[in-house]
């Protein structure tokens, strides 16, 4: 099944709002994955056990790697992977924390930069909020679905 653009606007949309959510309730963004399923489910999840700490990198790398095996099974469409990143300084944005989201399908892979500003919860007696920044698209090599090609 190859994905529209819109259908990848909503997922990138739908794993920006996910997170969201978490960095609003958690004042944290914890690694996570999400799927498409071959009946069209998407559905998010996470890897780390509550008070395992993870580099960027490997928790990148762990759910990379269970995305590829569902991948491999064919148990899925899509995957995506966000996390919390600062935006490198060669990319110029006037806000440099972001949720890093790669979404990539067995023909599309892009990474992207979502930034934003957190309003911790607490802070002057508001509720945590987070406002949006851009979204710089990146280019990015399969890995998913990589051995599929």
């Amino acid at each position: 099944m190859a994905f529209d653009d819109r259908q990848l606007a909503a997922l990138l949309q739908t794993t920006r709002d996910f997170a969201r959510d978490m960095l609003e309730q958690t004042g944290a963004l914890i690694p996570f994955g999400g799927q498409v399923k071959p009946d069209g489910e998407f559905e998010f999840f996470v890897l780390a056990q509550p008070g395992e700490q993870l580099t960027r990198e490997d928790a990148y790398r762990q759910i990379e790697t269970a995305l590829a095996e569902r991948a491999g099974r064919g148990d899925i469409l899509a995957g995506v992977i966000a996390l919390d990143m600062v935006v490198p300084e060669a990319i110029a944005t006037p806000l440099r924390d972001a949720i890093g989201i790669l979404i990539e399908t067995p023909d599309f892979a892009r990474f992207f930069h979502a930034t934003f500003k957190l309003t911790p919860a607490g802070a002057q007696g508001a509720e945590g909020s987070v406002d949006y920044g851009e979204i710089v698209p990146l280019d990015a090599k399969p890995g998913i679905f990589a051995k599929l090609h």
